[in-house]
């Protein structure tokens, strides 16, 4: 994977957790595309982020089992 890439995987990770903190009412979406895509997160970076915001944002127990 090039440099490019992982500044690319970085900065939208970092975006989403920017925007399912400010805007709770889009929340739910996010999280479920995070959900669908977490299996093609290849960058550790990224994939550590990504179960953070799985771990610390999923509230019902679809989202938690959903993120397994």
């Amino acid at each position: 994977m090039d440099h490019v890439s992982e500044i690319c995987g970085s900065d939208a990770i970092a975006f989403a957790r920017e925007i399912i903190e400010l805007a709770p009412k889009i929340r739910s979406q996010i999280l479920e595309k995070l959900c669908h895509n977490f299996s093609q997160i290849n960058l550790a970076r990224v994939y550590r982020i990504a179960l953070w915001i799985l771990g610390d944002y999923s509230e019902t127990s679809e989202q938690i089992v959903s993120s397994v």
